[in-house]
Formats: C-alpha cells, structure tokens, sequence
C-alpha cells in the first residue's frame, strides 16, 4: 500500500514547473497528478485484465518500476531547489474541518466496509476480480456485478490485492472527500471568491449528512464527485486555456465511476458552448478517443453479454430499472416533488406525516397519482421516514440554504458575479435527474456528486451576500457534522436506533424468534405478537397497522418489553461490523462457516438473487474458492469448468438437474451439501 500511496503523490510531480510553483500551480499539479494515477490504474487493470493476470505480485511490479521513474521528477526539483513551498497561513476554521475529516479517514480505516450495496456488488465484484485475476465478465446470479460502472471498485481493487484484504476499501471515498473540499476551495477562488466565500464552501459541503456517511464507505458517489467538480475546473479553465484533453479525461472517467455524472456535466458544457466550439473538429478528433479509450473495454463486454453497451435490455430478466419509463412533465414533476421532500425527514412523526401530506396534495394539484409507476423504482411508495445511513440521509439544513441561495441570487444578480451559471448549473443538473432516474429514496443518494456544485453556489452567493462577518456564523455549521461521526448507523459508535425509533413511532420491522419467545412470556405478547406476521424463524411487521397502533407498538418494544439494543460498532468485531446492516444474517452466516471449516470444504458454490448479501463470504473465508452457480442462461457462455463441495443459498432447491443433495435451512439461508464420495455438477451448469 506504501508503493500505491507513493506513486499517487510523485504523479503530481510531472505536472509542477521547474521553477518554483505558485498555489495554483501547486494545486493543478495535484489534480492532474491525481487525473494521471486514475487512468493509470485504469489502464494497467485492463492490460493485466488481458492476460489474466491482474495480481499482487505484478501490480507490486508495475508500482515499483512507476516509483523508479516517477522518483526522477521530484528528485529534479529538488536539485534545481525549486521543491514547492507548502507554508500556508490557515485560519481556526480549517483545523475544525481538518479534525472532523480525520475523524472520518481513522474510521474508514477501522471499520470495515459494510453498507448493503458493497455487500452485494460493489466489493463482491472486486473479491471475483481477484479470484479469476481478470475483470472480465463472469456467471452471477447478482449481475449488477458485471453492468454497472467500475472504475472506483478498480482503485479499491489495487488496493485489496496489494493489502490482502478490505483494510484500505473505505478510503478511497474518503479521498475523493478530501478532493472535493480542496475543488471547492479552488473553482470558487477561480471565480473570484474570496477566502470567506471558501470557507462557506466547505462548510455547507460537510452540513450534508451523506456526504459525511459516504465518505466511509465504498459507495462512489464522492468518486464520482470529484471527476464532475475536476470537470467543472477544466471548463472554467477553457476559457483561456486548451485543456481538451483533461477535460476529456475527467468527464470520461466519471462516467467510468457513474453514468449519471454525465447528467450533471451537460449543464456546465451547455453554458460554455462558445469557448468550446472554438476550433471544435480539432477538440472532437482529442475528446472521442479518450472516451474511446476510458469507456469502450467496459463498455464492448456489456455489448458482447447483454446486446447493449450499458446493461441488460429491458426485456431481460436482470434488467434493473433505474431510467425512467417515460419522460413527460408530470414525472419529472413527481420525481422533483418526491426528491425534494425526502431531504426534509427528520427523527419527527408528526413532522412526516405532514410531509406525506403534503406530497399526496401536490400531486392531487397536478392531478395525478403518487407513485407514477413509469416513474417509480420497483413497487416503492413515498413515505417519508428519517435516515441515518450513507443509502438514505437527507439533508434538510443544505436544502434549506439553497432556497435561501436561490431567492438571493435571483434579488442580487445584477451585483453577485456568476450567479445565473451557478444557479442554472445546479437546477438543470437536478431537473435533469429527476427526468431521467426513477424515484426512490435509495437512489436520492446520487445526488451526492452534484451537492460539490450546490455547495460552490452556496457557498459564493450566501457569503458574497452577507459580507466576510457571515464566515464567522458559518464556522457554526461545523457544529452540525459532529452527530454524524458518532450516530451512523452502519458504524455506530453511539447506539441512536431506539432514540429515532420513540420519535418517529416506528417499531422494529422483524423481530428474531428468540426475542418474539421473550416478548410472549411479557404481559402485551399476544397484543405484540398480533402485529407480526411469522416468517422462518423471525416475525415481520404487517404492513395494515395504523400510525396510532404503530406509535403504540413501538412504545410496549422499547418500554415495557425492553428489548436490548443493538451493539455499538467498537463492541463488536470486524467480522460482525460486515453485518450492521443485515444483522439479523450474523448467526446463519457463522453457523455455516462453522460448517464448512469442520468439513475443510474449500469450493463453495453460491446461489444468490438479484441482490444477495455476498461479500462477507470473501471476507470470512479467505483462501476458500467461491463459484456462483445460479445464474440467468444468458451468461452460460462465460462459465467455466469447476467443482463445488457444498452450496450456500437464499433458495431452499437447486433444481432436478444438480442430482441428490441434502438440504439444511440457517436462519435466513440454506446450506447444501452433496452425497459423501459424489463431486457436484459442473459450474457450466447454471440454474435460474
């Protein structure tokens, strides 16, 4: 991991001038040093890819030959005595921003990874990858996997071949924190904003929760992020500079970590249009290959397996409708209303009632339902409930700032410079969202890489506004994030689920068998128990209950039957930290391990749904071979011949063509085996 560190910093080193370098000239280094380690990682991911030989011994190799070269360039510097001068005169501000993004990179690299997506996809395709020394596609029953955009999960790749293991997972959306905090300081100076405007940047930047949950995981929206803010420089730079070429490179690569990036860029090509159409065949014949380049390998594997360069068609079975059925006013409409108000949860019954209310009105004005299907991710209906993860957060603080941000800049236009770009890079990028990507509080959260340019926009017109005495309220915000670093849900280092529980009248959701025995022995069991429905070996919340019966419901849990509380993250160990948020899998997934260990199977097959809990599997059991072997029959063509022992599962039957096995249900999951002497069926063999 030191070669990888290194090398990232020595690549700023080919971008900083032989005579002494100004701040500027400092910080475009470090941005195109940073541009300049990304298409390398890139690239050498692909060519090992090739060969199939994407592994620790030679990425170790290739980082080490890199350091040699890279190690000329500093070492040039320093003998002309031209290293740069990092002296900088930093106001108290900075070390309350310094000391809360610490606090967050000391907890990316404790905790382990473990928001649901990265169980699922996110680092379950990395664990493949290194098993099958390839990003090549391959049979899984969890195909988002193969489709969706991979450059963030390539970076933490080199990262889990180079340590070992997820230690350093989390920290790549930690940096891309700590990029875009240093895109803000600078694209706001490059407009003309002074140091107070800065500040102000910043600080709105870290009120949002999610920015702040993000930042700990492996979700790549602050990736994502980075490339869309390095985007923006690169375009206001434009106008006096010909930087084609890292402007090409900045949107394509964030494209590689998010297609929606590509939402929120067009706002900010439109506006520029007449510098960047100057000499525009010139700049076309640069901008084509490089997207060539960054995107076509990923994208001709998706064309080779789905007949579609992003995804599975929809007439596919793992299709996975996240674009818009339709596109027409009323689902933009319903799309705007629904994202704007999932910002305003908060830890408040009545208060979301009274927003559920009023979304139901406002659609009844606009004379329409809703939940428009052709607008709605899966069967989802709004409900506004307050969350404290890196899926779900508002931000109802950040979005009441852009209100104000907005009724301020429209009455000072005339005297705010740049106020009609930032206003209109930001609405039209949210505009273009709801247009495009389906509602569903889970998806809001794509938001996060357009929040750098809300909070740039902020941040210059508020303080512009309020004059330089404003920076010193701003500074209060910094009292905001605070919470956030200690009532995370998925790192809970304060347990805060009951609190939120009592004031939203939000009862738990399942209930596990061993507690539903407890409550049936309490006094208000049967009432208790009548409210759930009994599902394996846990109990479900009826969906029919009332608010009233709900808010009752949760008082007898948390009062009178007094269930223990979930365990704060530092109580646990770092396998149990994988499960924060599936809690209720912990036991079935032990007990199975426990199995396989005193068995000593080391091929293990998988069969998953569409979004299976697979990750932790890896992370429990190194050294055993995992082969999924449920999969759509479009993907046969990619498997290969390999045996498996023992099949862990989320369905209770493998099919008539696997032969005899016996099956064993755990908890939430089953376990199979096959007759003693009898190897299994070949992987070739997918099932769906």
């Amino acid at each position: 991991m030191l070669l990888f560190i290194f090398c990232w910093l020595l690549s700023s080193f080919l971008w900083l001038p032989r005579i002494s370098a100004s701040r500027q000239e400092l910080f475009d280094a470090l941005l195109k040093g940073s541009i300049t380690f990304t298409v390398g990682v890139y690239l050498i991911t692909e060519i090992l890819s090739y060969f199939d030989a994407l592994n620790a011994q030679n990425l170790l190799v290739f980082y080490g030959i890199s350091a040699l070269i890279l190690s000329y360039f500093p070492y040039r510097l320093y003998q002309n005595g031209n290293l740069p001068n990092l002296r900088l005169r930093l106001p108290l501000a900075i070390w309350g921003i310094a000391g809360i993004v610490l606090v967050l990179g000391a907890e990316a690299l404790y905790f382990p990874p473990n928001n649901y997506d990265s169980m699922s996809y996110h680092l379950a395709r990395v664990a493949h990858w290194a098993q099958n020394q390839s990003v090549a596609f391959y049979p899984t029953g969890i195909a988002r996997q193969l489709f969706s955009s991979p450059l963030a999960e390539y970076i933490i790749l080199h990262t889990y071949l180079l340590q070992g293991n997820d230690q350093w997972a989390n920290a790549i959306q930690w940096a891309a924190l700590v990029g875009n905090l240093a895109l803000i300081v600078r694209i706001i100076g490059h407009i003309g904003g002074h140091r107070y405007q800065q500040m102000a940047g910043v600080i709105i930047y870290l009120i949002n929760p999610m920015v702040i949950f993000q930042s700990t995981t492996t979700q790549n929206d602050l990736l994502a992020g980075f490339f869309l803010l390095a985007s923006m420089y690169f375009i206001l730079e434009h106008k006096t500079k010909n930087n084609i070429v890292w402007l090409s490179l900045a949107i394509s690569l964030g494209a590689l970590v998010k297609f929606t990036s590509l939402l929120f860029v067009l706002p900010l090509l439109l506006w520029h249009i007449p510098y960047l159409i100057k000499q525009v065949l010139k700049k076309c014949l640069i901008a084509i290959p490089i997207a060539w380049i960054i995107l076509g390998p990923f994208m001709y594997r998706n064309q080779a397996t789905f007949g579609n360069v992003l995804g599975p068609k929809p007439d596919s079975p793992m299709h996975i409708a996240v674009t818009n059925g339709a596109h027409s006013l009323g689902i933009t409409y319903s799309n705007s209303l629904r994202t704007f108000a999932t910002e305003f949860a908060l830890p408040i019954g009545f208060w979301n009632r009274s927003i559920n209310a009023g979304v139901h009105a406002l659609h009844a004005l606009w004379g329409m339902e809703d939940n428009p299907k052709e607008g709605t991710y899966g069967d989802y209906v709004f409900n506004s409930n307050f969350g404290y993860t890196e899926d779900n957060a508002g931000n109802i603080v950040g979005t009441l700032l852009f209100i104000v941000t907005m009724i301020v800049g429209i009455r000072r236009r005339k005297e705010i410079p740049h106020t009609g770009f930032l206003l209109t890079a930001c609405l039209l990028g949210f505009v273009l969202f709801c247009s495009f990507i389906r509602y569903n509080p889970m998806l809001v959260r794509l938001l996060v890489g357009l929040y750098g340019l809300n909070a740039i926009c902020m941040g210059y017109i508020l303080a512009h506004s309020f004059g330089p005495k404003s920076a010193r309220w701003m500074a209060l915000g910094l009292l905001l994030p605070l919470p956030w670093l200690v009532l995370n849900k998925s790192k809970p280092l304060i347990v805060a689920e009951n609190w939120v529980r009592r004031w939203q009248g939000i009862p738990q959701q399942r209930i596990a068998l061993r507690d539903m025995q407890k409550i049936q022995r309490s006094p208000w069991g049967e009432e208790i128990q009548s409210a759930y429905l009994p599902q394996g070996d846990q109990y479900v919340l009826r969906n029919e209950l009332s608010q009233g019966e709900k808010a009752r419901l949760t008082t007898l849990l948390l009062d009178s039957v007094q269930l223990a509380p979930r365990k704060s993250a530092l109580e646990m160990t770092r396998e149990e930290n994988y499960f924060q948020n599936k809690l209720s899998r912990l036991e079935a997934y032990q007990a199975i391990k426990a199995r396989c260990l005193a068995k000593g199977y080391t091929k293990i097959g998988m069969a998953w749904g569409y979004d299976g809990m697979e990750y932790p599997w890896w992370a429990m059991m190194p050294g055993c071979e995992l082969v999924d072997v449920h999969y759509d029959a479009a993907l046969r063509g990619l498997a290969k011949e390999k045996w498996v022992q023992a099949v862990i599962s989320e369905r209770p039957t493998l099919g008539p063509q696997w032969g005899n096995y016996r099956v064993e249900a755990v908890g939430e999951m089953y376990f199979i085996e096959f007759p003693k002497g009898a190897k299994s069926l070949q992987k070739r063999l997918g099932i769906r």
